[in-house]
């Protein structure tokens, strides 16, 4: 999938999309043949994240409530972040609850259901 940002026709391209792949290089916007497809190998570190992750949402899974999906929303909503375009972004608190208690659980501690005080 492509990310397409316009303006005056189209600024930027990033992704994949119809077989090609756009990126922006030191030389600007660039495009080439997407790559052929191979299986992929995962690192033991990269399995270690996706354990991580698969825990924070089993976790989050039993011990969710109205409370606790407000206060992530509130926290979310003040405290934008900024994505790999320089963009301010605004995280939903599913994504929010991931990024603050994902490092948590990869280095062994438990995620903590409230978000951090402010």
């Amino acid at each position: 999938m492509a990310s397409i940002k316009l303006g005056n026709g189209i600024i930027a391209i990033a992704g994949k999309l119809g077989g090609n792949v756009y990126k922006r290089g030191s030389a600007g916007q660039q495009m080439q043949s997407a790559p052929a497809r191979r299986r992929r190998t995962y690192s033991a570190a990269q399995i270690k994240r996706q354990k991580a992750f698969q825990t924070c949402i089993l976790w989050l899974r039993d011990r969710i409530d109205d409370d606790v999906v407000e206060n992530w929303q509130l926290f979310a909503s003040r405290h934008p972040t900024t994505n790999k375009l320089g963009e301010t972004v605004y995280l939903t608190w599913y994504q929010m609850f991931i990024k603050m208690n994902i490092w948590r659980v990869f280095n062994g501690l438990d995620p903590k259901i409230d978000p951090p005080n402010e």
